[in-house]
Order: C-alpha cells, then structure tokens, then sequence
C-alpha cells in the first residue's frame, strides 16, 4: 500500500477515534469511508470492526459509568442472530447492494432517534440487537441503530457510553472471524491501534468538560449527523454505481 493510502487511512482513523471518543459513536461510520476505498471487499469492514473493538476496549477502561448489564438479555442473543444474517449477506448479496443497505438503515435510524420511545422492553431489545448487529456485520455501520436504542433508557450519559462501548467491543469481536482481515505488516496495525487509542482519548478529554446534560444532547446530535452522512454517502455510491 502505498504512503500516501496509509496517511489518509491514519487521518480517517484518528478523526473517528475522536468522534467516537467524544460521543460514543461514529468510528466506523467515519473510517469505513477512507478504509474500504483503499481496501476491496469485506476485508475493509473488518479492519475497522477490528480497530472499533480496540477502541472500544479502550473507551470502557477509561469511562467512569456504571455497565448496565440487565440490558444484555436481551441484546445479546438478538446481535447473534444479527450477525448471522450479516454474515448471509457478506456471503449471498457482495458488496453491490452494500450501498442501499446503509441507506435503509441510516435513515430508519434516523427514524429512531426522533421517533423511537423504546421503554426497555425485550421487543425493542430484539430489534436493536438483530438490526445492529446484521448491519455491522454487513457494512461497518449498525452503530446508530443500537445508539438510538440505548439513549432512549433514562440511564445517566456516563452510563450509557460505557454500556454502549461493552455492546459495540463484543459486536466488533464477533463479527471479525466473518469479515476476515487484510493483509498487513505487524507495524502497520500497532501504529493504527495507537491512533485509535489517541484519538479516544483526545474525544473523552473533551467530552469531560462538556455539562452531563450537554454531553447527552451533543450524542444525539452525532447520531443525527452520522447516520445522515452514512444515507448521502451511500445513497451517491448507489447512484453512481
């Protein structure tokens, strides 16, 4: 790969990470771009879910709220199955219906965020767990699904980004043996982690001189814009493939 490949791939990571730092989410939906331009295939998804369970990893040592575990019942068990059906897509559908995936679940995410009430019942669970972790699995960015699902519980901000960071760090492992990885020197993927760990920590550091309630609206407003980004995007590679 090229030099020029790895700094645009470098900045696209760095630039997630603090997004995703600061907000709890967006790393994906901001390095998958960059990555699968430079990466064919699956392959690219996987490196960003495998960079994503680093930071996330690294998201969930640094945050300070409590985990809410009871949420997981029900969660769990439905990501499975989503990533199962993600994984039939990466097998029967290739990556020329990707674009008009992302944008169904960009805009029903959007959808959610402002019309969603999901009271914590094991029916909404379910359909978070199945849309999110299908799409993960599929293209990268099932992020604003299970975002605009876990916002809605009434938990305090730091709770919910660090539940949130458990929920994406178990989704990105899982999907990795589906996805697969590319071909890349040892010193290539520490270099990435190390960004993806700077970044993070660039994002919490400013989030944590943000009003808990401020931080909360800045989250939903990132939801808004990336699953926003993610439908254009997506819908002008549809268009013009």
């Amino acid at each position: 790969m090229a030099t020029a490949d790895l700094v645009v791939i470098a900045v696209s990571l760095l630039v997630a990470a603090i997004v995703q730092g600061l907000s709890g989410l967006g790393f994906a939906l901001v390095a998958a771009p960059s990555v699968s331009l430079l990466i064919p295939g699956s392959q690219a998804i996987g490196l960003v879910n495998f960079l994503a369970f680093f930071q996330a990893i690294w998201q969930i040592w640094r945050e300070t709220g409590t985990v809410q575990w009871s949420i997981m019942k029900g969660f769990v068990p439905a990501i499975l199955v989503g990533v199962f059906v993600g994984f039939l897509g990466v097998r029967f559908l290739g990556n020329d219906i990707r674009p008009l995936i992302v944008a169904i679940s960009s805009l029903a995410s959007l959808g959610a965020l402002l019309f969603w009430r999901p009271a914590g019942h094991r029916g909404t669970a379910i359909i978070a767990g199945i849309w999110g972790g299908s799409v993960t699995t599929y293209a990268g960015v099932g992020g604003p699904a299970i975002a605009a699902y876990l916002i809605k519980q009434g938990w305090n901000h730091a709770d919910y980004i660090r539940t949130q960071m458990v929920v994406f760090a178990g989704l990105s492992l899982v999907t990795i043996p589906v996805l697969g990885l590319p071909p890349m020197i040892w010193w290539q993927i520490v270099i990435a982690v190390l960004i993806v760990f700077l970044g993070s920590t660039i994002g919490i550091v400013s989030r944590r001189r943000v009003p808990a309630g401020s931080a909360r609206r800045l989250t939903e407003v990132v939801i808004f814009v990336v699953a926003t980004y993610a439908l254009i995007r997506s819908l002008i590679m549809l268009f013009a493939g």
